[in-house]
């Protein structure tokens, strides 16, 4: 006899990034001085006569991410330190100043380092988390602030030429690192049917021309949206067509196509080309493209590529069959399901929707049901028992060719 715990997971499909805090953003940080670690002291107020921007770094020296960011912030530092002053604070009282002379130099940084002593600048940043960024602009208000370790010296030269910009005239309110700023053109993108344009977002980045058709610029940037966007007039009947392939790491990466803002559909893993169609409601529509790029690894070429988007009219696309509840069972007659008492909702609070069984064979063939609301380019079961094996732990992907939302060749 043996008892499969089988774990069902819907992917968290929101836009990228970390646990971050938005109540201090486009706010005046306070001024504050602090004593650094070389012996000197840094004032605020005085770092912004001499400088058009201030980066503060909350961490501690037990942290891993904190020491992680580290040594790129020091790189960004030595080259932006004429224009960007940078300041790191521990805000944990057993780091003193012995510790944290130890720790610049087991790390070899220059940048200046001391204590948040009273907890003012983790308080003004409302964020239990480090580390924790804050970037004061030339106004002296708090234009990002985010809860995240950087991943690379880029993403720090990104941050400080945004705001470093000459175009920079008001208080921005930023949670994640700007996108770079890619000139290409996208005349004739997609076949040219459809006039697209970069999101306004700046942190997000944009989809590019490359022989003649769309493809991400966020390949391999972890945390990250590349988006393209156009407006389209639709007639009654009409639907936005297109041709697609994707090579991303399935369930994970996913292009994604939206219509006024909502996510109306999503696809992943290996797609070759494919035509597709996904009917409009008559009247003007923002339609975008776009290849959410997670944190969780790599797969194939890591990208998505979009050709061939245009309106087509006569569009009549059923709804796809669903079922009322989002549903994974063993299929194996003699199978039994656990049910645990859980009146208080432990269980369901720690575990999510973990479903047990126990079974009287050594294969187990499971059925999922799922909502509307659940696309099956993104749920995938994962069994977590270490001598279980599975055929596969994806969802077989289905047959585009009788999908309603494909196109008949």
């Amino acid at each position: 006899m043996k008892r499969i715990f089988l774990t069902l997971l819907l992917i968290c499909l929101l836009m990228a990034g970390c646990a971050q805090a938005e109540g201090p953003l486009g706010q005046p940080v306070p001024d504050f001085t602090v004593q650094t670690i070389d012996g000197g002291s840094f004032t605020l107020s005085e770092a912004l006569k001499t400088h058009d921007a201030v980066l503060i770094n909350l961490f501690a020296t037990w942290c891993g991410p904190c020491r992680a960011e580290f040594p790129y912030m020091q790189q960004a530092y030595d080259e932006y330190k004429d224009r960007v002053a940078v300041i790191a604070l521990s805000v944990d009282p057993k780091d003193s100043p012995e510790v944290l002379r130890d720790y610049a130099a087991g790390l070899d940084l220059t940048l200046p380092m001391g204590l948040d002593v009273d907890q003012k600048l983790a308080a003004f940043a409302q964020s239990p988390y480090i580390p924790t960024s804050i970037l004061v602009d030339r106004f002296g208000n708090a234009g990002f602030v985010a809860s995240s370790s950087q991943p690379s010296k880029d993403a720090f030269i990104r941050l400080f030429d945004f705001f470093l910009d000459d175009g920079y005239t008001e208080t921005a309110m930023l949670t994640a690192i700007p996108a770079p700023r890619i000139q290409a053109s996208l005349e004739g993108a997609a076949g040219g049917a459809l006039t697209f344009r970069p999101a306004d977002d700046p942190t997000v980045w944009t989809m590019i021309v490359q022989d003649g058709v769309l493809s991400a610029s966020n390949s391999g940037q972890a945390d990250s949206d590349a988006v393209i966007e156009a407006t389209v007039t639709a007639q009654d009947g009409d639907g936005l067509a297109f041709s697609f392939r994707t090579d991303t790491f399935p369930a994970m990466d996913h292009l994604f196509v939206s219509v006024d803002g909502q996510i109306v559909k999503r696809f992943s893993g290996r797609h070759d080309w494919t035509d597709w169609v996904i009917p409009l409601t008559p009247g003007e529509h923002v339609i975008g493209f776009g290849y959410h790029k997670d944190s969780y690894g790599s797969a194939g070429e890591d990208n998505v590529w979009i050709d061939s988007a245009r309106l087509v009219s006569g569009v009549e696309v059923p709804a796809l069959p669903t079922a009322d509840a989002f549903v994974a069972r063993i299929t194996d007659p003699e199978a039994r399901q656990i049910v645990f008492d859980d009146p208080d909702g432990f269980m369901a609070y720690y575990f999510g929707s973990e479903t047990a069984w126990i079974v009287n064979s050594d294969t187990a063939h499971v059925r999922l049901s799922l909502t509307a609301d659940n696309d099956p380019e993104t749920v995938f079961a994962y069994l977590p028992a270490a001598d279980i094996t599975a055929d596969s732990f994806l969802l077989p992907q289905a047959d585009e060719s009788r999908h309603p939302g494909a196109l008949s060749q």
